[in-house]
């Protein structure tokens, strides 16, 4: 692959990072398309250009397209088709943590797709985590794409490196004993677990035994049965042991179709139900049940839409339930997240408002109205809304770190920090303590700053160029 002398673009928005550098969201000057670049961190050598051509050649759905290779100040800069979002970002969101395991399968089976293409060129990954995986717009709904290509692994393995994230790394890889592809099924078995349940938090455990494992997996209310029993096969410390690829990869695919059946027969029956109804005229009360199930369903499609980053389309089905049903209030709050998202943040506002007037005890509604009147730079207004979002529910912890967010744009910062404290005694999360730190920064108070920071990089920040430069700072 021969490098551009002119790099065309500017970057809009940073996506993620990884072993081989950050990604970015980049626009292209002069047509404005958008499209996704990783910044390489080192040079491109002979052999790894062959298999990014190879990669360039191929036709992948899970792995994701490369569409030109660049240079800029002397760096190494591959550009590639959009992403959205990572899949770590996603599954932090409250939105993904709501959907039904059966969306959350179908996802994860995707990211088993992508690694399946993967070893058609290469033995082994060892890296993978939800970081490595970017989240682009298909025609009808999310599509999740392999973003890191393994380039330095046949190095990392030669001389027994560690490469990977801590809390989705093998233990056989931890300790820096011989690994082979059964590494990747212990990574890809967190990444579900995780998909599932929403936290990281036994594996954060130092010298975390089988036994504590099995526990917490068959104690886990957020994970179903028949998920228990295929994670149990995957996570195990004896690497010859664990499922191999192609088994998983069947496996989820009978739970879709499993659930997909499931689901199918439940819509033909009330389809019958409805029909017969119809036809009879009697049981009016079953069929407004039935209606009321179908009406769920578009709800439920509309919030996936949203989820997914299909604004536009949610906002038709949103609309369309609207018409049929003014005084849902959670209609209107989704339909101001999907509004919000578009940037149009004055009509996302009259639709929080409109759920407020339905329902004045939704900390949802409050909490996001506040959110867009911060993106308006109307900070005090934004925090009287975080106020009646924290009275109704207290441990909303967006709402906490929201407060803080604007206290902190107005230099309360002590102010701030007493905010970020309470966020973060409900839930850790990277950026509240890199939020605490800048606070923290600014009152002067360096020791304690570096401390946040570190914690931050601790639990996986996306930030961490940004915090690295601060730390060089103190």
């Amino acid at each position: 692959m021969q490098a551009k002398v002119k790099f065309p673009f500017s970057q809009i928005q940073f996506l993620t990072y990884g072993v081989e550098g950050q990604v970015y969201k980049i626009k292209k000057e002069h047509s404005g398309e958008v499209l996704t670049a990783i910044y390489l961190n080192e040079k491109l050598e002979e052999s790894e250009k062959q298999q990014l051509e190879i990669i360039y050649s191929s036709k992948f759905n899970h792995i994701i397209k490369i569409i030109d290779f660049s240079q800029k100040l002397n760096q190494d800069i591959l550009i590639m088709e959009c992403g959205e979002q990572s899949l770590k970002k996603l599954i932090e969101t409250d939105i993904f943590q709501q959907q039904s395991h059966e969306y959350k399968n179908k996802l994860f089976l995707q990211t088993l797709l992508g690694v399946e293409e993967f070893y058609s060129l290469n033995d082994i990954h060892s890296n993978l985590k939800p970081y490595n995986f970017l989240c682009c717009s298909g025609n009808q709904s999310i599509q999740i794409k392999l973003i890191d290509f393994g380039l330095k692994e046949s190095e990392y393995r030669k001389h027994l490196y560690v490469r990977g994230t801590d809390y989705y790394m093998a233990p056989e890889v931890k300790h820096r004993n011989h690994y082979d592809q059964s590494a990747d099924l212990w990574s890809l078995g967190v990444i579900w677990y995780e998909m599932l349940s929403g936290d990281l938090e036994i594996f954060k455990i130092f010298q975390l035994t089988q036994l504590e494992l099995d526990d917490n997996i068959n104690l886990n209310d957020k994970i179903d049965v028949k998920e228990k029993t295929i994670i149990s096969k995957i996570l195990l410390f004896q690497p010859e042991k664990r499922m191999k690829l192609n088994q998983l990869i069947s496996e989820i695919r009978n739970l879709c179709l499993i659930k997909n059946k499931q689901q199918e027969e439940k819509i033909e029956i009330i389809k019958e139900s409805v029909q017969c109804q119809i036809e009879s005229q009697i049981n009016t009360s079953n069929i407004d049940r039935n209606r009321n199930q179908m009406y769920e369903t578009i709800f439920q499609e509309g919030q996936n839409l949203v989820n997914e980053g299909q604004y536009e389309q949610a906002l038709n089905k949103l609309n369309t339930l609207i018409s049929l049903n003014k005084e849902n209030a959670d209609l209107y709050v989704w339909k101001g997240i999907a509004l919000q998202n578009l940037n149009k943040y004055l009509e996302a506002i009259d639709c929080y408002d409109k759920s407020i007037s339905i329902n004045p005890r939704n900390d949802s509604a409050w909490n996001n109205k506040g959110f867009a009147l911060q993106n308006l730079n109307k900070y005090l207004e934004a925090i009287h809304c975080y106020d009646n979002s924290i009275s109704i529910n207290p441990r909303n912890n967006s709402a906490w770190f929201n407060k803080g967010s604007s206290l902190f744009q107005l230099k309360v910062f002590s102010d701030a920090i007493v905010c970020f404290d309470k966020a973060l005694s409900i839930f850790k999360n990277p950026l509240y303590f890199e939020k605490k730190a800048d606070s923290l920064l600014e009152l002067k108070n360096k020791k304690e700053a570096k401390i946040m920071y570190s914690f931050a990089l601790e639990l996986g920040s996306k930030n961490q160029i940004y915090i690295q430069n601060q730390l060089s700072k103190l």
